[in-house]
């Protein structure tokens, strides 16, 4: 994975693949269940769910990497989170 500082695409919404098939509104309907993040609101875990998960996660990753192999021995707190 590309490290996110050369990244640009935003992390796919928590919509379920077999919505996208049901035609506009279907998708129109499942994105009005979205919160302001992109995440699913009905409490299931989806696909999509995963990949968001797994994406997240390795942001968070190369964060953290960017930190303890980077030259600036003190990040600020701000950095950190």
């Amino acid at each position: 994975m590309l490290s996110r500082t050369y990244t640009s695409t935003p992390l796919p919404l928590d919509i379920p693949n077999h919505v996208f098939e049901e035609g506009p509104e279907a998708v129109a309907a499942a994105m009005a269940k979205l919160d302001a993040e992109g995440w699913s609101t009905d409490n299931k875990i989806h696909s999509t769910t995963m990949l968001r998960a797994r994406a997240a996660l390795a942001y968070i990753r190369d964060a953290i990497l960017e930190v303890a192999l980077g030259s600036n021995q003190n990040p600020s707190i701000e950095h950190l989170l």
